[in-house]
């Protein structure tokens, strides 16, 4: 099963004409992509409120489909901080 799903988030970028291949990824537009996203969103979702963020940054992380939105009653760079924190903590263990 980890077979198949490796092999469906592999993807090619085109840029100025060539075609890169890129380790891993989800093409735009795939079928399976809103799946994937929200797998990855429930556990960024699931660590924000484990770590209380709402409460001590004052701000709530809204899923819509596979998209998120931080609302901010204070400092919207310090809760971006932590979001971009957790999804590239979350990005390194998938990679490996």
């Amino acid at each position: 099963m980890l077979k198949l799903i490796k092999q469906t988030l592999t993807t090619s970028i085109v840029k100025q004409g060539k075609i890169t291949c890129k380790k891993v990824g989800v093409p735009q537009g795939s079928p399976i992509s809103p799946l994937y996203s929200n797998i990855y969103l429930n556990v960024i979702d699931q660590v924000w409120h484990s770590r209380g963020y709402p409460e001590k940054l004052s701000a709530t992380l809204h899923r819509y489909c596979d998209d998120a939105i931080l609302v901010c009653r204070k400092s919207a760079s310090l809760a971006l901080e932590k979001f971009t924190e957790l999804a590239k903590r979350l990005s390194l263990i998938i990679n490996h």
